[in-house]
């Protein structure tokens, strides 16, 4: 049972690291991450449980306020809050940080070490028939609300370099709250108990998983360095960008193109 837990994080995340298709992250940095992104497993635990029963003490926990408020402001604040600081903490300032992909690589290796290990709490125990269902809805979630925080987090990082620190704050935003509503939206669905929710639940995490995988495929492809070329970091970080090579503001916020119309 702990194989089928594991098995849907490493396949996961084994696709989207193929993905990276410019230059690869390094294996080892992915572990790292991976491993972080599983140790808040344990701190969203404890966190949630107090808001949980913090909350118990003035709402009914059969009202539907308070499954409202318990999946998105507190199980999903606390769990993709969690994945955004490791984020920030570990791989923000990393040198291997050097293209607007990178960001949904990591990302995802930080949700699926949270989801993994989630997993095997999960299952320890039960039947095959869960390993399934949560192998096709619950690790793929995970892995979903992380690509649209590694989307709006390469943006901001673009940003960053390219010294427009208010639109990097915009998208660093974006990066958490709209994970937190899309997770938020999931746990409620299914804890609401309503037979309407569930089949909203299905239409939306299908419609959801179709955009998502022709989005990494468009961003794939459309991949772009941080820093006028590959390799620049290596050299020195630069507080602007290379001579003759600042772009535009990114075109539907992804990717930059220089004044030709040619990505960079």
């Amino acid at each position: 049972m702990v194989a089928l837990a594991v098995i849907p994080g490493i396949v996961l995340l084994v696709y989207i690291w193929k993905k990276d298709s410019v230059e690869r992250e390094p294996v080892s940095l992915l572990i790292k991450l991976f491993l972080w992104g599983a140790a808040t497993v344990f701190s969203a635990f404890i966190l949630e449980n107090i808001f949980c029963f913090l909350f118990g003490l003035f709402l009914p926990e059969t009202s539907i306020v308070y499954i409202a408020i318990e999946n998105f402001l507190i199980v999903a604040l606390v769990e993709e809050g969690g994945k955004y600081l490791i984020f920030k903490w570990k791989a923000w300032n990393n040198r291997e940080f050097d293209h607007t992909f990178d960001a949904i690589v990591y990302t995802v290796a930080i949700s699926l070490g949270f989801a993994t290990l989630e997993n095997i709490g999960y299952l320890i125990g039960e039947t095959i028939g869960l390993a399934i269902l949560r192998g096709l809805f619950a690790v793929p979630g995970h892995m979903i609300d992380a690509i649209f925080m590694g989307y709006y987090l390469g943006i901001a990082k673009w940003y960053s370099v390219y010294g427009n620190p208010k639109e990097c704050k915009s998208n660093m935003i974006k990066g958490l709250w709209i994970p937190v509503l899309l997770h938020g939206f999931y746990d409620f669905c299914l804890s609401s108990g309503s037979d309407l929710f569930l089949i909203i639940f299905f239409v939306f995490e299908i419609g959801l998983t179709i955009f998502t995988i022709n989005r990494i495929n468009y961003l794939s492809k459309r991949d772009t360095p941080l820093y006028g070329f590959s390799n620049y970091w290596y050299n020195t970080q630069p507080t602007q960008p290379p001579v003759n090579t600042t772009p535009n503001p990114p075109v539907n916020n992804f990717p930059p193109q220089n004044n030709n119309g040619n990505q960079l």
